[in-house]
């Protein structure tokens, strides 16, 4: 049986079965797919396969539709991927209560996040600076160009 044959049956059987589960182990977007129909977090062999696959985009789609929230183990991945698209993803799929200072620091639209959703306005003095560290190394980022535009 194919992983997706067994997502199919386990969508018409409403209800997750083991055996099927193990065979949806096999592809990320079958575990995604599982995961919207039969949320069940943690899912600890989901997770590591979802993270062992380096995709970030997976790993952005499966903190939105699975977790529903922050997945501090995908973190580190998604803050060093270089498309700003997949940070602003991620970063919206978090509730207000989620987001700290320290997650902002790991990238700049994470800062620019936690100025518009925390703060509701400029970053502290240490914030800021980091902003403008990475405006060293990215300077092409809409994210810290918007933030410092309105924020110089």
């Amino acid at each position: 049986m194919t992983a997706k044959q067994a997502l199919a049956l386990a969508i018409q059987a409403s209800a997750p079965i083991t055996a099927l589960e193990n065979a949806i182990l096999q592809n990320p977007d079958y575990i995604i797919m599982y995961g919207r129909k039969f949320p069940r977090h943690p899912w600890p062999s989901a997770e590591r396969v979802i993270l062992a696959s380096n995709d970030v985009a997976r790993m952005v789609e499966y903190a939105k539709s699975v977790v529903r929230g922050r997945w501090p183990d995908a973190e580190p991945s998604i803050a060093k991927h270089s498309d700003e698209g997949l940070h602003a993803k991620y970063a919206s799929c978090l509730s207000v209560a989620e987001i700290d200072e320290a997650w902002a620091a790991g990238c700049p639209c994470w800062l620019e996040t936690y100025a518009e959703k925390v703060i509701e306005g400029k970053l502290p003095e240490h914030l800021h600076n980091r902003m403008l560290l990475f405006g060293l190394d990215c300077r092409d980022s809409p994210c810290m160009k918007r933030y410092l535009r309105n924020h110089p």
